[in-house]
């Protein structure tokens, strides 16, 4: 986990691109992971949103960057 610090513009970037797409779609996952160092209400939205969502790894990874942690993850 790189535990990068994008600014607004970039995190809205990523948000629109994948809000874009299913919340069935494994492309939630890594973005509920690193948000855990992102600010702002449509972050907020983003992880609430993705905590009520169908995939369980997506809500779990949310619920994690809620708290402000990455949590720890496996992919493979």
């Amino acid at each position: 986990m790189l535990r990068l610090a994008l600014d607004e513009e970039t995190v809205t970037d990523v948000l629109d691109f994948v809000e874009a797409r299913s919340p069935q779609d494994g492309i939630y996952f890594w973005p509920a992971v690193a948000a855990a160092g992102w600010s702002g209400q449509r972050v907020h939205a983003f992880l609430t949103s993705c905590v009520s969502g169908p995939r369980s790894d997506v809500a779990e990874a949310a619920t994690s960057s809620l708290a402000g942690s990455y949590g720890t993850y496996r992919p493979f």
